[in-house]
């Protein structure tokens, strides 16, 4: 059996920081590394080759979603309020009811669905954010 120690990664193809390579672990959206000894972990090499090579063959992670493939709920975010007092149980109902309806299309369970539009969420902030902060500032 092969392993890949942490520094094998990146010669591999996986471009992430420690932190991420643990997320995605988590998620079980990453091979799981084992421990080979007290401080030392590493990860089968057919399990991460795999890994890269799914990401090569889609041309994209796993976790990655672009907001066009989200038409059915792009318009229901103005609809939803900042103020959980403020919910409009009616609305709320339609979100969840279209929320099914495109999980099932996709042939993921809902849950799923929110969790990738909630990254592709927090992707889009974080890319505006560092947008907003090298942006001049005009004086």
């Amino acid at each position: 059996m092969r392993i890949y120690l942490w520094k094998d990664l990146r010669a591999a193809g996986v471009p992430y920081v420690r932190k991420h390579v643990r997320t995605l672990e988590r998620r079980a959206e990453f091979p799981i590394h084992f421990n080979i000894g007290p401080n030392r972990v590493a990860w089968s090499a057919d399990e991460v080759d795999a890994w890269v090579e799914e990401r090569v063959r889609t041309g994209r992670s796993a976790s990655t979603l672009k907001t066009e493939e989200f038409p059915q709920l792009s318009n229901l975010s103005e609809s939803v309020p900042r103020n959980p007092a403020d919910v409009d149980y009616t609305v709320a109902a339609e979100i969840l009811r279209t929320l099914a309806a495109e999980a099932a299309a996709r042939g993921v369970t809902p849950d799923e669905l929110i969790r990738r539009i909630v990254e592709t969420h927090d992707r889009t902030v974080r890319i505006r954010r560092r947008g907003a902060a090298e942006a001049p500032l005009n004086t």
